[in-house]
């Protein structure tokens, strides 16, 4: 564009030098021939060269060659001038261009900038839904893992009750059959001691403990008619001193059991009654 403006300024001086000769050459024949043809010398009147004077508004014959040169050269300062606003006025507009792409650029940049840091804040994001997805997931599992825990704990208890329950329930029947036993205990000895209750004379419990084993042997020495616990203590005390005898007698040795629970009454000595006996025991 600067060159083009320069050949156009060279050219527009090139014109205005071209038509300046022109009219300087018209200008000054016409002078001379009406110098020629005028006898007078006053100068012509203006109706004869103002329809030629085409340079500043002066007279044709004012015009030489220094003025030509002179106008020339402003013509040709003019075109530089002109030819220098028009290279500022492009280079401010080159400027001005250079300046709208630099802004463009930065513009472009700080829209790819922008365009970069909304991946990487939408990237950020998913990774952290990502993440936090993954904690409620780790969340529910250990929700899920405490709920059977706390089911175990559950069932470890009711475990435990129930085996407390079992072992109260066996020990109480183990009280219960041991209070049976020892109330069927009770009641076979108060059985016993009411049918088979012994002499309550202390002469005779003695006598009858120390008898031997052929006891009906010596039964025989008894009297007939001893109807007196006297006479049959001292009988019973007195064969207790005895000897044993062979061993042929011990036959009779099972009987001799039954003969001492009897000596009372073999004695002629009444029975006791079942519930004085009773009585005597609960006393004793």
């Amino acid at each position: 564009m600067f060159i083009l403006l320069v050949l156009r300024s060279f050219e527009d001086v090139l014109s205005l030098l071209t038509e300046e000769d022109n009219t300087y050459i018209i200008s000054s024949s016409s002078s001379s021939s009406s110098s020629s043809s005028s006898s007078s010398s006053s100068p012509p009147p203006p109706s004869s060269y103002s329809s030629s004077s085409s340079y500043r508004g002066l007279p044709p014959y004012v015009y030489s060659a220094a003025d030509a040169e002179a106008a020339a050269e402003a013509a040709a300062a003019a075109a530089a001038a002109e030819a220098e606003a028009a290279a500022a006025a492009a280079a401010a507009e080159a400027e001005a261009a250079a300046a709208a792409a630099a802004a463009a650029a930065e513009a472009e940049a700080a829209a790819a900038a922008a365009a970069r840091r909304r991946e990487e804040q939408a990237s950020a994001s998913h990774r952290l839904q990502i993440d936090i997805n993954r904690l409620q997931q780790q969340q529910q599992q250990l929700q899920q893992i405490q709920q059977q825990l706390q089911q175990i704990q559950i069932e470890v208890e009711q475990q435990q009750q129930y085996q407390q329950q079992q072992y109260q329930q066996q020990q109480q029947q183990q009280q219960q059959q041991q209070q049976q036993q020892q109330q069927q205990q009770q009641q076979q000895a108060h059985l016993y001691q009411g049918h088979y209750s012994p002499l309550p004379s202390s002469s005779l419990l003695s006598s009858s403990s120390l008898l031997p084993s052929s006891f009906s042997s010596s039964s025989s020495l008894l009297p007939s008619s001893s109807s007196s616990p006297s006479s049959s203590s001292s009988v019973l005390s007195s064969s207790s001193s005895s000897p044993p005898p062979p061993p042929s007698s011990t036959t009779t040795s099972s009987s001799s059991s039954s003969s001492s629970s009897y000596l009372g009454f073999a004695a002629g000595m009444p029975r006791p009654p079942h519930g004085q006996q009773q009585k005597k025991e609960e006393e004793r």
